[in-house]
């Protein structure tokens, strides 16, 4: 998952992720969706847009979450790295607010974050409940708006160039990007969310335009607003607002499997950056949705869960081989992902 440096906690956010956990991503297995929710509002606009309310007021502030269908793994070979581009130019506002879209959010009280990860890309805001028009106003504008002025299109281009290799100075970087590269042989997940240099710095005019309008369209993306709010009234502003934007077309769906894995695979990186030798292992596991998940995020606190783990306790306190051991689960996935341990040797 890549967010960007501006990140920044908010209220509600536990309670806006526990409402997407099974909407927009793969369904996890049915104990975790037993969450007590009875006040959820689901709505779906006629543009296909889907809307989860939660009314929470404990405090005048609300979060609201937009979560789209679109991550690294909807790219192909020449593509890569627009999801997480995307990520950037959304900041930029479009027709209305433009590079004026922060400020018009911080003058109201707000602020906002994003991520993107290999399944989907995360848009959020926190500000005061009485700011909810104003907001629903702005993202309506950087959804139905987005402009793509060439001269922003070479400045964020040069941000995320510049992400990318900042993020490749740490020798760990490099190996995670060629463990997932030998791991996958055909399967889109083989690339890093940052995308691969070469690419992009081809991206063209015309493959910006049709990334945007193939996986921005509203049926694409799930809002999640959790605060101070009415339900009924909430949903006619959102209605009011992010209704009118046209359903675009059905994005094409990530047909491609991984064949099966008959080997070991290795992967050697000379880092000469690197001060102390690193070692990742992989292991294949199925998507997230498959009824084994829960055992392996178990395994995941088992093995590799904080100082107190199997493998922290044996390799970092006793053997003392190793300064640090991590990893585990990929977080939640469409197709079936990897279970890595992370290991920083003394």
């Amino acid at each position: 998952m890549i967010a960007c440096a501006r990140c920044r906690v908010g209220p509600a956010v536990l309670a806006s992720a526990a409402l997407v956990v099974c909407v927009l991503g793969p369904a996890a297995p049915a104990a975790a969706n037993d969450l007590p929710l009875p006040d959820v509002t689901e709505h779906t606009l006629d543009n296909g847009m889907k809307v989860l309310i939660l009314p929470d007021d404990d405090i005048p502030n609300c979060a609201l979450y937009v979560f789209w269908n679109v991550g690294s793994r909807n790219e192909r070979p020449g593509i890569t790295g627009l999801a997480h581009f995307f990520e950037h130019m959304m900041f930029l506002g479009g027709a209305k607010y433009g590079r004026n879209f922060d400020p018009a959010m911080e003058a109201a009280g707000g602020s906002n974050n994003a991520w993107t990860s290999r399944d989907q890309t995360v848009f959020q805001d926190w500000f005061p409940a009485a700011a909810l028009p104003q907001i629903l106003d702005m993202e309506a504008d950087r959804i139905g708006g987005m402009r793509f002025v060439p001269e922003t299109v070479r400045s964020e281009r040069e941000v995320v160039r510049s992400e990318r290799r900042l993020s490749m100075e740490e020798p760990i970087e490099v190996l995670r990007e060629q463990l997932f590269a030998a791991a996958y042989t055909a399967h889109p997940y083989q690339w890093d969310v940052l995308g691969w240099p070469s690419d992009i710095e081809g991206w063209t005019q015309k493959d910006l335009e049709l990334f945007f309008a193939t996986y921005y369209a509203p049926q694409n993306a799930v809002l999640v607003l959790v605060g101070d709010v009415a339900a009924d009234e909430a949903l006619a502003m959102i209605e009011a607002r992010l209704g009118g934007i046209p359903r675009g077309p059905d994005a094409p769906s990530v047909v491609t499997v991984e064949p099966q894995q008959r080997g070991e695979r290795r992967v050697t990186v000379e880092a000469p950056a690197g001060n102390l030798p690193v070692a990742l292992f992989a292991w294949h596991v199925p998507r997230s949705r498959d009824a084994d998940t829960p055992a392996l995020e178990i395994l995941e606190h088992v093995l590799v869960g904080g100082d107190g783990s199997r493998l922290a306790e044996r390799l970092v306190e006793r053997d003392r081989l190793c300064v640090s051991v991590g990893g585990g689960l990929q977080g939640l996935q469409f197709d079936p992902g990897l279970f890595t341990v992370e290991s920083v040797l003394r």
